[in-house]
């Protein structure tokens, strides 16, 4: 079996363009994850168009919230 090298350790910064390819691979990625998960389990709960439609607005206030706890020093 090969003997894989890590590339970028966690306190280096990688050449911009990686950054940039690895920003928008995880805004999709986490685009995906959070409005998927308010379209499957709303109409399983039995709401209604409107209330999905604001169910994926709180679902993406408390991830902007998370988002700022997070990152705050």
């Amino acid at each position: 079996m090969a003997i894989k090298n890590i590339v970028f350790g966690v306190d280096d910064k990688p050449p911009f363009p990686i950054m940039v390819l690895a920003g928008f691979q995880h805004v999709l990625t986490l685009f995906g994850a959070t409005t998927l998960v308010p379209l499957i389990f709303g109409p399983a709960m039995g709401m209604t168009t409107v209330e999905i439609g604001f169910f994926i607005s709180c679902v993406y206030l408390a991830m902007g919230i998370a988002t700022l706890i997070q990152t705050h020093p």
